[in-house]
């Protein structure tokens, strides 16, 4: 079966549905499917966020999985992301930052919406 006779619709919901490491796995067979793991999304999250700060930093979740609260670490995790994938589909992605009152650095909180090109506020 060739896969790239699919239609793009039914392929970009199949690689919605792979895990971070399969795909990984899948760009090591051959340069089309390398193209194919890279053009479509990272990967779906049920839940990410960018939570209560603590001083200037923001606490920030992807799924299950917690980052620092620097800006260095986001810079890492950005690159890191745009040198394999393309986007990252969240299905609930919530902001808490009440009583920010500029307290946070202003250029990791934009670097991190601007991360994943699809915002509704």
């Amino acid at each position: 079966m060739d896969i790239f006779a699919l239609p793009d619709v039914f392929i970009r919901k199949l690689m919605r549905t792979m895990e971070i490491e399969d795909r990984m796995r899948l760009r090591l067979v051959c340069r089309a499917f390398e193209q194919l793991a890279a053009d479509s999304h990272a990967g779906y999250f049920a839940v990410g966020g960018i939570y209560k700060p603590v001083g200037r930093n923001l606490a920030v979740n992807f799924g299950d999985t917690p980052f620092k609260r620097d800006a260095q670490s986001a810079t890492e995790l950005t690159q890191l992301r745009s040198r394999l994938f393309n986007g990252i589909t969240f299905a609930k992605f919530e902001l808490k930052v009440a009583e920010i009152k500029l307290q946070v650095p202003t250029d990791l909180f934009f670097q991190l919406i601007a991360t994943h090109k699809i915002v509704h506020l």
